[in-house]
C-alpha cells in the first residue's frame, strides 16, 4: 500500500502517477481535506490541546 505522502515523490522521482482510486476519492471531496475531528468521535472536540 502506498501512503498518501509517498504520492508525489513517486510522480516526480518514478513517473508512477496515483491510484485512480486515490485520484476519484480527492475529486468526490472536491479536493478539500475531511473533518478529521467530526470521524473521531466524543473526547477530542476540541483538538489537541
Amino acid at each position: 500500500m502506498r501512503r498518501i505522502g509517498a504520492v508525489g515523490c513517486n510522480l516526480r522521482e518514478h513517473g508512477l502517477p496515483p491510484e485512480p482510486g486515490l485520484v476519484a476519492h480527492i475529486r468526490g471531496n472536491g479536493f478539500e481535506l475531511p473533518d478529521v475531528l467530526k470521524h473521531l468521535g466524543s473526547g477530542f472536540e476540541s483538538g489537541p490541546s
